[in-house]
């Protein structure tokens, strides 16, 4: 009995010495990327990312796929996004803050798909967009506000596919670049307006331009990003269902850009470092991380979609041209 629980017991030792550390330092970066990787060459269990020694992400991984609560934080220490996974796809609550502590998204997942619930705030902590989701369908009234969160800028009814108020014509809009706080790097960051080409048959509640700014003004730029120049186009996929569901989007980094393709949104930042920059070969890594982030951002700030008449479902397709410290 003892040699048979011996023998299991170093059996379980060889099995878990088989999931090896793995260490990827990013090429000109202060990224660290921290994992272990098991004999198929997946990534399994826990998963770090660290910018100058400072933890910015962890997680677990399962045979290549996330799981369990996935948690981001501020340089600064400060939590700003948990996210529940189950089999690499969102399942559970998800819960974007502000460095104050502060709601910034409030939702959940079910299966990949957003459930119930869904509160939008802006750093004053008013709502400027909410509604319910059932099986990633919108359902029932939703509302788009203004900065204050006391004007309706749009209100729509999914379920009767009615709109019930839509005041977008009487917004301002100004020409100048709007300065942003980044809770991820405790620094501001300076956004240029850029009229887009919408895509045609569907355009996300509240309009492209407010959904834009939206997302602007949450979009998670990596840190490494902020201390160099880059223009990089990624080219994103996505389906619109008659319901108002939007899924199946993908990313992916175009080598050449086409600045002149009829679907397109363009986005200038300029950082706070924008005096002290460095012109480096941003490694490859960082540039698909980047990508990684447009799809998460994109699919949770955009929408939900309003269809035209004439159209039962969208195959939606736009090019991303992100364009940080250049004119």
């Amino acid at each position: 009995m003892k040699r048979y629980l011996i023998v299991l017991a170093v059996s379980c030792l060889a099995f878990i010495a088989t999931d090896k550390p793995e260490k990827k330092y990013f090429r000109y970066s202060k990224t660290v990327e921290n994992s272990f990787v098991n004999e198929d060459g997946n990534l399994n269990g826990k998963f770090e990312r660290t910018y100058d020694a400072h933890e910015v992400e962890t997680g677990t991984y399962t045979n290549g796929m996330k799981t369990g609560i996935w948690t981001s934080t501020t340089v600064q220490g400060k939590v700003i996004k948990q996210l529940t996974y189950k089999n690499d796809v969102p399942d559970g609550k998800i819960n974007l803050y502000f460095a104050d502590g502060k709601p910034r998204v409030t939702g959940a997942y079910d299966n990949g798909l957003k459930e119930g619930a869904w509160t939008y705030y802006n750093n004053k902590n008013k709502i400027v967009k909410n509604g319910i989701y059932s099986k990633g369908v919108p359902k029932g009234v939703w509302f788009f506000y203004d900065e204050d969160g006391k004007s309706i800028i749009e209100e729509y009814d999914f379920d009767q596919q009615k709109q019930l108020a839509d005041n977008r014509a009487a917004l301002h809009y100004s020409d100048d670049e709007i300065k942003f706080q980044s809770d991820y790097m405790g620094k501001s960051y300076r956004y240029r307006e850029v009229i887009d080409v919408p895509a045609p048959g569907a355009r996300p509640l509240g309009g492209y331009r407010k959904t834009k700014e939206l997302f602007a003004k949450n979009f998670e730029i990596p840190q490494d990003i902020w201390f160099t120049y880059v223009s990089q186009t990624y080219f994103a996929t996505y389906k619109i269902s008659s319901t108002g569901s939007f899924g199946n989007v993908t990313i992916s980094r175009v080598k050449k850009s086409n600045m002149r393709y009829k679907t397109g949104m363009d986005f200038y930042f300029f950082t706070e470092y924008s005096n002290h920059l460095q012109r480096v070969n941003i490694d490859e890594r960082t540039l698909y991380h980047f990508a990684d982030k447009i799809k998460e951002d994109f699919e949770l700030f955009y929408g939900p979609w309003i269809l035209d008449n004439n159209h039962e479902n969208v195959d939606g397709f736009v090019q991303m041209n992100f364009v940080v410290n250049q004119q």
